[in-house]
């Protein structure tokens, strides 16, 4: 397989994004309290994943989008074709540790929109419950492919991402042709309410890879091994990675300089999905 080396500062970028995630998650997992953000009254302006993120220095399509319960999202598009991927991101990140991936799939001829869930990066903040229902998000990123011309949809997340592409995925809308989840933990509940994923998948029958490392404090390879099980879809995939390969989406890569195997099985995973849509 070919693998495309990255520059210095796209290493220190993921290295940061993945530790955050990594970190957040284990705090759930040990009982320790976590950071909450807070609503803001303003929206941050919009700038270039490049400038805002750092390599690779590509150009994106900004703009905002609007939720079905009104809350006004950021989003970053890169790429063109008929297979639209929606990039979810961890937990305390946003979307920065997805550009260099999200360039990996447009070069490979996907249509991929990376966005801020609600309450991070330059999106807008709610009160109240509707701070931690994720699938509207990710209905309203689907539904923003879809007006561009994608013909199929995957949802791919990593750590909180994860999770939520699997409740999103178990749920009638938004219309996934394949989920792919990065150490979504099964019971999250230290942002707010608790995205119980580990009880949506008994209801996913979208066509689904689980993918986790032994070892991960956060979620095990044991509880991503029964959410496998207890998913009904008729076509799922499940990766148990070393140790080494970290948590999240610190696993599409190998020593921050290559790509792993796993970026180009999810790229295969995904158009193999769409073409039996």
């Amino acid at each position: 397989m070919s693998r495309r080396v990255w520059g210095p500062a796209v290493a220190l970028l993921l290295l940061a994004g993945c530790s955050s995630g990594a970190s957040g998650s284990g705090a759930a997992a040990s009982g320790q309290q976590s950071t909450v953000p807070s609503p803001s009254p303003t929206l941050a302006p919009l700038r270039q994943p490049s400038q805002r993120c750092g390599s690779p220095d590509e150009t994106a399509d900004l703009f905002r989008f609007r939720t079905a319960d009104g809350v006004e999202l950021d989003g970053a598009m890169v790429g063109t074709g008929s297979i639209g991927v929606v990039l979810a991101h961890q937990y305390p990140a946003d979307l920065c540790g997805w550009w260099p991936y999200a360039n990996y799939l447009a070069g490979r001829g996907f249509r991929v929109l990376l966005f801020d869930f609600r309450c991070f990066g330059a999106s807008d903040c709610p009160a109240g419950d509707a701070r931690w229902d994720l699938t509207p998000d990710l209905q309203a990123a689907s539904d923003q492919l879809r007006t561009q011309g994608a013909r199929s949809v995957a949802l791919v997340g990593a750590s909180l991402g994860g999770a939520a592409v699997l409740i999103a995925g178990s749920r009638v809308a938004p219309r996934a042709s394949s989920v792919v989840e990065l150490s979504g933990e099964p019971d999250l509940q230290f942002i707010g309410a608790p995205l119980r994923a580990g009880t949506a998948v008994r209801r996913l029958r979208v066509p689904t890879l689980f993918v986790v490392a032994r070892g991960d404090t956060a979620v095990s390879a044991a509880q991503t091994t029964r959410m496998w099980r207890d998913t009904p879809a008729a076509t799922k995939s499940l990766m148990i990675l070393p140790s080494y390969a970290g948590h999240g989406w610190s696993m599409l890569t190998t020593t921050l300089t290559h790509w792993a195997p796993l970026a180009r099985r999810i790229a295969t995973f995904i158009r193999t999905q769409a073409a039996e849509t």
